[in-house]
């Protein structure tokens, strides 16, 4: 699992977003929001932090409409991040996706 991956995709898309709406400053805060969030989770995921282990065990364990589900919701918490949603650390952002997995299971 690698969920900076997730979050590297993000920025590159936002920036794209900021180039397309060059008076829109919100996307290119968004994006470097996201990058720093992707460092800080690439961090905890080589530490083998409890968190990316947590999440790692909700994959291996969910029937896949709960997987879908998960990842419906995790693409638009993306999609808010650096508008209406704001982690201050890889940390709080892992803790924020380990919450969407309670709402995810079935």
């Amino acid at each position: 699992m690698m969920l900076h991956e997730d979050l590297e995709y993000q920025a590159v898309w936002r920036r794209q977003t900021a180039s397309e709406c060059p008076d829109d400053r919100w996307n290119i805060k968004a994006a470097g929001l996201l990058d720093r969030l992707a460092r800080e989770v690439h961090d905890l995921e080589c530490k083998k932090d409890v968190r990316v282990s947590r999440l790692e065990r909700f994959f291996d364990e969910a029937a896949s409409d709960s997987a879908a589900h998960f990842l419906e919701a995790q693409g638009e918490y993306h999609r808010l991040i650096g508008f209406w949603r704001f982690p201050s650390t890889g940390g709080e952002y892992l803790d924020e996706l380990i919450e969407l997995t309670k709402t995810s299971r079935r």
